[in-house]
């Protein structure tokens, strides 16, 4: 009265080699049973060394992860910060052009005042002078002749710049723009 067999499953690492389950169909019956209990006592061991490394696997896995999440925590705050930082240079920026454009219009307006300002004396000085070349040419000596002559070149002087400076201050309204510039031409042109 034999044991009914029974195919088993076992790992590979604990496979019964024909030769061996040959000498265990010759024991006794009880020998083949404890051979079996041996058989399946491996194949426990090998199933529970299998638990072992994957809770290790799991274990080192839950590190792994906390540690990502750190690093996701401080990259996500990093970038709030980023942001943040960002926000407050843009408002910056813009305050900062909102300042420089109430500066270019101050700037614009105190230059159109000071040129207007300018200009009415010396319209006026420029025409005393020429009442006086008109009126009383012939009473002037010639020493006075001089300095009228003096003080139209440089009322005229003095219109020239501030229309220099009307120009100059509308200059800030314009957009730069690239030329090309021959430079030794320029500088024959200052030593000519």
């Amino acid at each position: 009265t034999d044991a009914p067999r029974h195919s088993l499953r076992v790992p590979a690492e604990v496979q019964v080699t024909e030769v061996q389950r040959r000498q265990a169909e010759a024991l006794g019956w009880w020998d083949r049973w404890r051979f079996w209990l041996f058989v399946a006592s491996l194949a426990l061991g090998a199933i529970a060394f299998q638990f072992v490394t994957l809770r290790e696997y799991s274990v080192a896995l839950g590190v792994t992860n906390r540690k990502l999440d750190a690093q996701v925590r401080e990259l996500s705050e990093r970038d709030r910060m980023m942001r943040r930082m960002n926000d407050e240079l843009e408002q910056r920026v813009e305050a900062r052009t909102a300042q420089l454009g109430e500066a270019m219009k101050e700037l614009e307006a105190f230059s159109y005042s000071v040129s207007h300002d300018l200009r009415a004396p010396v319209r006026a000085v420029s025409g005393f002078s020429k009442i006086l070349w008109e009126d009383h040419a012939d009473q002037l000596d010639e020493e006075a002749r001089r300095k009228l002559t003096v003080i139209e070149s440089e009322a005229r002087r003095m219109g020239i710049l501030i229309d220099d400076l009307l120009a100059f201050s509308r200059l800030g309204r314009q957009s730069i723009q690239q030329v090309e510039l021959d430079m030794r031409a320029l500088a024959a042109s200052l030593f000519d």
